[in-house]
C-alpha cells in the first residue's frame, strides 16, 4: 500500500501502525469495504440477520454485539496475520452467531409457532 492510498488514510488495520500506537485501527476497519461485492454480502448479511437480532435482543445489545464483534475480529486478525484488512465481516458473523443462539435458545417457541401458522394448508 501507497502512503496516500485510501484504506491507510481511513483506518484499515495494519498491524504496524497499531503497535505505533493507533489503536482506532482495531474499530475503523468494520466500517471500510474492498468493492461492491463486499459491500453487497456485508449490507445482505445486516439486513437479513440485523432486524431479527435487534428484535429478539433490543437495540442496545444489537449495538454491542455488533461493535465488539468488529472489535473482538480485528484484533484476532490482528494476532494472526500481518496482512492489512478491512471489512464487516466481524460483525456480520457475530449477528449470525447471536442470532443462531437465540434460535437454539427459542426452538420449543418457534417450533409451536411453526404448527400454529394460520398458512398452514388443510390436509
Amino acid at each position: 500500500m501507497g502512503l496516500l492510498s485510501l484504506p491507510l488514510l481511513y483506518g484499515a488495520k495494519i498491524n504496524d501502525l497499531i503497535v505505533a500506537g493507533e489503536w482506532w485501527r482495531l474499530v475503523t476497519p468494520m466500517f471500510l469495504h474492498s468493492g461492491v461485492p463486499h459491500v453487497a454480502l456485508s449490507s445482505w448479511t445486516l439486513l437479513t440477520f440485523g432486524p431479527k437480532v435487534c428484535r429478539d435482543y433490543g437495540l442496545l445489545t444489537f449495538c454491542l454485539i455488533y461493535i465488539l464483534g468488529g472489535v473482538s475480529s480485528n484484533f484476532m486478525s490482528f494476532l494472526h496475520t500481518p496482512d492489512p484488512t478491512v471489512g464487516g465481516t466481524g460483525p456480520a458473523f457475530a449477528l449470525i452467531g447471536a442470532w443462531l443462539v437465540d434460535q437454539s435458545h427459542n426452538k420449543d417457541m418457534i417450533k409451536e409457532m411453526s404448527t400454529k401458522t394460520c398458512f398452514r394448508r388443510p390436509l
